[in-house]
């Protein structure tokens, strides 16, 4: 056994040396370095989508049968984009996807489909159909959407909505835009404001105003900023404020009087008002980015009711998700050259198509395959030389080097000199290995003794 493995450990040691000669003459001695270009990142596929509302209101009972038992938004601006779809809806009073389409819902459940069911205070636009904009006038309300792609971009969806004053609120906006640039920067915008806010009676504020982006350039990870802002806070009539830790008595930098603060603090107690604020957060998740917008929640039940019913009213809170996808760009087709000496003139030939028509997502510069009616009629330039068909273009002469055609190199050359050495070597003691005696048995060795049927 050990005769064997020297052997064998004999013979691959002229094998790895001249296998490390044929790696190095298979690269060539005088071969210049590769440089290999790291390609340029494109944006092959995408999604986004905003929701953007001004206020969200939410009502419960503790004996409810399904909780909660009410919640909508007011003043609400929604846009999505995919490659092959842009979206954007604007409404004053939005009860939810589900509420404000039931109509449509039941018939996808199975039942006849009622479409007058369907919430019809907004204004709401798809690509594909015969007008990109859509608009609504509602007294107070005017509410725009929009697919219409702008200059420089690609695909957008835009939406925005204006409201008078309501429950308690004075007026609001509300803003949703998506937009595609050509140079492939995906940015997805979130503004919304509301003015002269007034809480049971107790808290007013003269303006809250949120802002949330989210944005990818080039296909690369999606980076966003938000910002929630307050103006003229007070309570019962005292100055206050409002920052990420919760509402303050006085102003920054110079709080109110510890008197007048206790008094404060009763009078939000009595009226059963609780205050929290969520700072804005960015979620990687899987290959989507989920930013959710800082906000100011005030949880109010009212005293003395009974019933014991709760109210939320939750300010800012908008919701942007992006996902993107990156690739490598492909370089464009090097146009065709024309001999100088040829009497047939140059012709320009462009290295990527010029696309016409309606904007679409960006798409690689590879020309895509033929569609199954038929392949594309071949376009005929005068002056250009026709290409030769395959079969018929006359083949090179094999290349020859020192010892023989391409492929054969030193190394293959040292291999079998080396193969001859070592057969001369190893041939007389061929026979005295056969005839040699088995070494004892390895204590370890399982015997196996065949048995008859």
């Amino acid at each position: 056994m050990k005769r064997w493995r020297a052997v064998a450990v004999a013979a691959a040691i002229p094998m790895a040396v001249t296998g490390t000669f044929w790696l190095a003459g298979s690269a060539g001695a005088d071969a210049p370095p590769t440089k290999t270009a790291t390609p340029a990142a494109t944006l092959l596929s995408y999604s986004a989508s905003v929701e953007s509302p001004v206020v969200q209101v939410t009502e419960d009972n503790p004996t409810a049968a399904f909780h909660p038992e009410g919640e909508g938004e007011l003043t609400y601006s929604e846009a999505d984009v995919t490659p092959s779809l842009a979206h954007a809806l604007a409404a004053p009073v939005w009860p939810g996807s589900a509420a404000a389409n039931a109509g449509t819902l039941l018939g996808v459940l199975g039942y006849p489909a009622q479409p007058e069911l369907n919430d019809p205070v907004r204004a709401e636009v798809s690509s594909g159909t015969a007008t990109p904009t859509a608009s609504l006038n509602a007294g107070v309300t005017t509410a725009e959407a929009s697919v219409q792609t702008a200059s420089g971009d690609t695909q957008d969806a835009s939406s925005s909505v204006v409201s008078g004053a309501q429950g308690g609120l004075g007026s609001e906006s509300s803003k949703s835009t998506i937009s595609l640039s050509s140079a492939g920067t995906l940015t997805a915008t979130s503004t919304s404001s509301a003015s002269h806010v007034t809480i049971a009676g107790v808290i007013d504020i003269g303006s809250i105003n949120s802002t949330s982006k989210l944005t990818s350039a080039n296909a690369a990870a999606p980076t966003g900023t938000s910002n929630l802002t307050f103006g003229d806070v007070t309570v019962v009539g005292q100055p206050a404020y409002i920052d990420g830790s919760g509402l303050h008595m006085g102003s920054p930098g110079h709080p109110a009087n510890p008197e007048v603060a206790g008094l404060i603090d009763e009078a939000i107690a009595a009226s059963k008002i609780e205050i929290y604020v969520t700072a804005a957060h960015d979620v990687p998740l899987g290959g989507a980015t989920y930013q959710y917008g800082a906000s100011v929640l005030f949880f109010w039940q009212p005293p003395d009711d009974p019933n014991h019913d709760t109210i939320t009213f939750s300010f800012g809170g908008s919701a942007i998700s992006m996902v993107v996808t990156a690739g490598a760009a492909t370089a464009p087709v090097p146009a065709p050259s024309v001999s100088p000496t040829s009497a047939a003139p140059v012709v320009a030939v462009p290295t990527s198509p010029t696309v016409t028509g309606s904007p679409g997502p960006i798409s690689s510069p590879v020309a895509s395959a033929p569609s199954a009616g038929g392949l594309p009629t071949p376009t005929t330039v005068t002056g250009v030389p026709t290409a030769t068909p395959p079969e018929e273009r006359i083949q090179p002469a094999a290349v020859s080097e020192p010892f023989g055609p391409r492929g054969v190199t030193w190394g293959w050359v040292l291999l079998l000199v080396a193969g001859a050495i070592l057969g001369g070597v190893l041939l007389p003691l061929v026979p005295g290995l056969l005839a040699a005696a088995a070494g004892p048995a390895c204590p370890r060795e399982r015997t196996f003794t065949p048995t008859e049927d």
